[in-house]
């Protein structure tokens, strides 16, 4: 009950109390509306360029306003959070019209506006309007500059109409300007000679700069892919003052830095710089950027390193120093062809083989791809050959007409296996490999990948087959990721898969682009042997467009349906009909079986097959990933 009254006291003194403030704020509110200026409204923010304008309705009774201008600024508070804050930037104190225009400001910046009215007693101001928020626009590129010619320094000056320009102010990469005088309706100048380097110009009239425009005439010169090799990378740059240094930084890893001094490069007078390869990593992709002793950069160039140099690598620069590496390289080497053209002639002048009687891998030593121009590569005299590899490597077989084989096997030889990677081969007017057809050849495996072989109008465009009825000891026969085109015979039979091999060989004919140009029957011409003998192999043949340039044709399907040889066929494109081959000891397909293998009669639509381009316009082919993958669009 006590406890009930002394509630009860101390409200009825709460009471009293909030009358008494009650009436003492309500006499200072009275006075303060009716002389106090109401905050103006109607706020409305406009950009143009980085100029901001802002207007608001005007206030009866007001002597005039005060603005500010805010920016947001990111602060910390110390304790590793940070937060925005607005920071004052522009303001007016007593302006007389409800309107005001601030110029100068930040482009693509937002900033943060305010007014009050001001009264003539100070004591009756409005209070500040809220914060209305503005971006100001982008730059406008009244000038802009192009280097037309990096060699000779030209550059091609441009600006738009309408601004009254009178003169360009152009400085260096160590801070010199030259004032250039231009005639406003020209709208162009050209400008040769300039040394290479970073420059920036700015355009202006009789009252105002307009945008400074930013450009580099290349100091140092793209890395050719001539200039990587195992042994390093050359860098060279165009002759100019002031250099200080070279950056070379790992674009993956920005803490791969290796920096080179101008005035410890012993080769600077030639603008040339030797990285070895003990410098860099293998198979890292940096970036070379040179920079002025004044602190400004020039441009960045990009190079990737190659992968460590194979063991007892032979690098050759001349057909003579191939010539003699083959002869004399030890069983197995790998010889390493410097970019450049390398014809091979006999003594007469006339177009000469390349002998082959060792274990050998051929590669390009840069990422610029040599030339090889020769009737073709003839393995002989050979008792026993382990591997002979050719990778990147570009192959002329008919530098003068009389084209032959790539690899032609004249004699007895014993070969375990060929593989051609990343090469091209053209005017190639037989096959690819040759079986002599009078002696047993020993080829156990062949791999074909990610080759362009273009102008293959031979009878039997990648292996020949040999006399009927022999047999050969081929294990193995891998054709993936290839583009063959132009396969056609004027008198006879085209087999672009053609083959006597052993009857347990394994064949895998995967994602390739055959372009058939024939008028004669166009043959998938493969078995076990030439008997059709009981065998163990398997045949895939997946995903693979097959293209008939001579719609009137048809494609004949000649394959093995030995006992206990698997046949897996799905996901092949073609524009024309299987039909029925018949041959002895074989079985063959006709059209009421090939579909039941999963190929689809389609037209692949290629862009312009006429010049090659193979690149395949059909969705349901680029669904299916079918082809040769360089023409399909990336995932």
């Amino acid at each position: 009950m006590k406890i009930a009254k002394y509630i009860k006291r101390i409200g009825v003194v709460a009471v009293m109390a909030a009358a008494v403030m009650a009436t003492s704020c309500k006499e200072v509110d009275d006075t303060e509306l009716a002389q106090r200026l109401f905050r103006p409204v109607n706020i409305n923010l406009s950009s143009q360029e980085n100029n901001i304008t802002a207007t608001w309705t005007a206030m009866e009774g007001a002597y005039g306003y005060k603005v500010e201008l805010y920016v947001g600024d990111r602060q910390s508070d110390g304790l590793g959070n940070t937060y925005t804050n607005k920071v004052l930037v522009a303001s007016e104190e007593n302006i007389k019209t409800a309107r005001w225009t601030v110029s100068g400001l930040e482009y693509e910046t937002t900033y943060y506006f305010r007014v009050r009215a001001n009264h003539a007693e100070p004591s009756y101001d409005s209070r500040f309007s809220g914060f209305e928020e503005i971006k100001t626009g982008s730059e406008i590129e009244v000038i802009t500059a192009v280097v037309t010619d990096a060699d000779r320094g030209v550059v091609t000056f441009s600006w738009q109409d309408g601004y009254n320009l009178t003169y360009l102010v152009l400085t260096d990469a160590n801070g010199e300007e030259e004032t250039i005088q231009i005639n406003n309706a020209d709208g162009q100048l050209v400008r040769e000679g300039m040394a290479a380097g970073p420059y920036s110009v700015t355009a202006y009239n009789s009252s105002r700069s307009f945008n400074t425009y930013e450009f580099v005439i290349p100091v140092i010169k793209p890395v050719e892919p001539s200039e990587i090799n195992y042994e390093g990378v050359i860098l060279r740059w165009v002759s100019t003052s002031g250099l200080s240094r070279i950056e070379v930084v790992a674009s993956a890893d920005p803490s791969d830095v290796h920096v080179y001094n101008m005035s410890d490069i012993a080769t600077a007078g030639e603008n040339y710089l030797f990285i070895p390869a003990s410098d860099l990593g293998k198979l890292v992709t940096y970036n070379a950027t040179i920079w002025f002793e004044s602190g400004t950069s020039g441009n960045t160039v990009s190079f990737t390193t190659k992968d460590v140099a194979p063991e007892g690598l032979i690098t050759v620069s001349t057909v003579d120093e191939l010539k003699t590496a083959l002869e004399t390289a030890a069983d197995g080497a790998t010889i390493a062809i410097n970019p450049g053209t390398y014809l091979f002639l006999t003594e007469l002048d006339e177009i000469a083989n390349v002998s082959l009687q060792k274990s050998v891998t051929l590669i390009a030593a840069t990422g610029e791809t040599p030339i090889i121009q020769t009737k073709g590569l003839q393995v002989k005299n050979a008792a026993d050959i382990g591997t002979i590899r050719l990778e990147g490597l570009e192959f002329d077989c008919a530098p003068a007409g009389d084209g032959g084989y790539l690899f032609d096997q004249q004699s007895a030889f014993n070969v375990d296996r060929i593989e051609i990677v990343n090469c091209r081969i053209y005017d190639l007017f037989n096959s690819v490999v040759r079986y002599d057809r009078q002696t047993a050849g020993g080829l156990k495996n062949l791999l074909i990948d990610n080759c362009l072989i273009t102008n293959a109008n031979g009878k039997q465009c990648i292996v020949a087959m040999g006399a009927s009825g022999m047999k050969y000891n081929i294990e193995s026969l891998t054709i993936t990721n290839t583009t063959i085109t132009n396969v056609g015979h004027t008198t006879t039979n085209t087999r672009f898969a053609s083959l006597y091999g052993n009857d347990n060989m394994t064949t895998t004919f995967n994602n390739n682009t055959i372009v058939i140009n024939s008028t004669t029957n166009n043959t998938i011409d493969y078995r076990g042997s030439s008997t059709g003998a009981t065998g163990n192999g398997k045949f895939e043949m997946k995903n693979n467009i097959i293209y008939l340039k001579n719609s009137t044709e048809s494609l004949y399907g000649k394959l093995p349906k030995l006992d206990g040889t698997t046949v897996d066929i799905s996901g092949n494109f073609m524009n024309g009909q299987w039909v029925k081959s018949v041959s002895a000891g074989v079985i063959t397909y006709d059209t009421e079986v090939w579909p039941g293998y999963g190929t689809t009669n389609a037209d692949p639509q290629f862009a312009d097959i006429e010049s090659d381009n193979l690149t395949v316009g059909n969705s349901s082919v680029v669904a299916a990933r079918a082809g040769d993958p360089r023409w399909l669009p990336a995932e």
